[in-house]
Formats: structure tokens, C-alpha cells, sequence
């Protein structure tokens, strides 16, 4: 569910060897992941300050309304420690494909995969070695794979 997916980017922020930037609080990070009732425009909120990617620190979506529309103006490209995502960005490149359960606007996709409960179903995916919507919402797969997540600082 969503709230295992904010304990795991919770968990993947403290785990980063770097230090923060000042301010910055691990408990504050959340998954961009919408359920039914639990959408990304309403999980994530307004940080005036931007979002940019943890290693280079270069703009991913310049305003709230740019990252819950999906207007990545460049892809996330790294993970969180850095290393750059192989491959491309086709829905056939398992590694750089993200669950998002998120359509552009930031309201929850069809494919959610019963609230991110029920691996048989189908869950939404975006590319993180994409720029625009494709970044949240490119593919449909299988709640069985495995794939990454987005996480987001929540001031």
C-alpha cells in the first residue's frame, strides 16, 4: 500500500551515504504513488522550492503544479545514490520503469493495482529516463514485477 511505499522511500533517504541538504528531514520523503482515495494531488504537497534530482541537484519540475502534472522537464536519470538508471526509456527496459499509479493531473490511474495490494493486477508506470508525462505515466504492467519508486521530499 502507500503508506509501505512512504516507509520505503523513508528508509532509502536515511540510507543515502551523502549528507542532506540542511533543512532536509528523512521523515519528511513520500512515495509519488496514488491509490483510490490516496491521489498524488493530494498526498504531496507545495514546497515553493522546486524538485531536482539528489545527485546533481538539477531541476526535475520547476513548481508543485509542473510535478502533479507530470511536466518533468527532465528525466530523474539517477537513483538515490547516484547511480545513473541503465537502458531507455521504452517500456521494455524494466530498470528505469517506476510504479506511479498516477495519471497526469495527479489523480489516481485505472491500473493501481488494487490500491497496491493485489499483485495480480495491472499497475501504472512511468520511465524515470523520460522527460514529460511519460515520466509518470507510460506503461501498464504486472503487480508482480519489480520496479522502482519516486521519492519526494513533502515539506
Amino acid at each position: 500500500g502507500v503508506a509501505k511505499a512512504d516507509a520505503m522511500c523513508q528508509t532509502l533517504a536515511g540510507a543515502v551515504p551523502v549528507p542532506p541538504i540542511k533543512g532536509r528531514r528523512v521523515d519528511k520523503f513520500v512515495a509519488y504513488l496514488s491509490a483510490p482515495g490516496a491521489d498524488a494531488s493530494s498526498r504531496l504537497k507545495n514546497g515553493d522550492l522546486g524538485y531536482a534530482r539528489p545527485k546533481d541537484l538539477a531541476i526535475v519540475a520547476k513548481t508543485y503544479g509542473d510535478l502533479i502534472a507530470g511536466n518533468f522537464q527532465i528525466p530523474v536519470l539517477y537513483d538515490e545514490l547516484g547511480v545513473q538508471i541503465p537502458g531507455n526509456s521504452s517500456c521494455d527496459n524494466m530498470p528505469a520503469l517506476v510504479w506511479t499509479g498516477t495519471e497526469p493531473g495527479g489523480m489516481t490511474a485505472e491500473d493501481h493495482c488494487g490500491s497496491w495490494m493485489d499483485p495480480l493486477l495491472l499497475g501504472q508506470q512511468g520511465s524515470a529516463l523520460s522527460s514529460g508525462t511519460p515520466a509518470i505515466a507510460a506503461c501498464g504492467f504486472s503487480c508482480l514485477a519489480s520496479s522502482r519508486l519516486y521519492c519526494v521530499e513533502n515539506p
